[in-house]
């Protein structure tokens, strides 16, 4: 059976305060059930750990409802992990249209390693597998190297690394080391164009962030908003929830599974 790490902000993708906590939680909710009921043939897959802007007992309480146990615990960004007598963790927030590639690669890694080091009947590799939600079509593969590299730089120490573009994958290497620590995959996927997933790449887990644009569809879309943050830009009135969270994660599901 699969288990699933849920790296998302709970109280909702779309993060946005004029809507009030209790909406904010129904489109997470309903991804929650979402897993419950349809992912491994029925069986209900173990949620390890959550990522949330709330405290830990109320996103507990939350997950109560539907039925789900947090089994590890709740991460809460900008604070760290809060476990009884362990150490604390930081988990950054990536409430902006760009902040998907500062992700910090290395607190991904120390993360990795913690839940090897806690849980030491699970194996992990130690590579990340990251999936990036489009390449810009005005930028050329070297250019989108270039940008990554701009943005993650900050959190890794440049002089050390290698950034090597290879088949519509940016590997991330240590400065002369043939062994790549992380990739980052360039994929076209419209309607995952907002959204943002990270994979750890391994036999039998998953990685997933729901970002706060996981309830965007294509921004060139006349039907939708593009709608980032919980703000609408185009003055349509629209809102976004519910439904379409549950297809963000089904296909994030499905495209990690085919790339490993």
């Amino acid at each position: 059976m699969t288990n699933y790490v849920l790296l998302s902000d709970v109280h909702g993708p779309v993060l946005d305060t004029h809507l009030g906590t209790e909406t904010l939680m129904e489109g997470s909710i309903s991804s929650m059930r979402y897993l419950k009921n349809h992912m491994d043939s029925g069986k209900e897959p173990r949620i390890i750990a959550v990522v949330t802007g709330d405290s830990e007992p109320t996103i507990q309480q939350h997950f109560r409802h539907v039925g789900i146990k947090i089994e590890y615990g709740v991460f809460e960004h900008g604070l760290g992990i809060k476990l009884p007598g362990k150490n604390v963790l930081p988990v950054y927030d990536v409430d902006s249209r760009y902040e998907w590639l500062r992700e910090p690669v290395e607190q991904l890694a120390q993360l990795s390693v913690k839940l090897k080091r806690d849980m030491p009947n699970n194996r992990h590799s130690d590579k990340l597998f990251f999936v990036a939600p489009y390449k810009p079509d005005y930028m050329s593969p070297e250019n989108f190297k270039e940008y990554i590299k701009y943005h993650v730089d900050g959190f890794l120490d440049m002089s050390k690394f290698d950034f090597k573009y290879s088949h519509g994958a940016v590997d991330i290497l240590p400065k002369g080391a043939n062994k790549r620590i992380g990739v980052i995959v360039l994929k076209d996927m419209p309607e995952l164009r907002n959204a943002m997933i990270y994979g750890l790449e391994d036999n039998n887990w998953e990685w997933l962030v729901e970002s706060h644009y996981a309830m965007c569809p294509t921004p060139s879309s006349d039907e939708t908003l593009n709608y980032v943050g919980g703000r609408e830009e185009n003055g349509t009135g629209k809102i976004l929830r519910g439904d379409y969270s549950n297809m963000v994660i089904k296909q994030a599901i499905e495209l990690i599974q085919h790339e490993i």
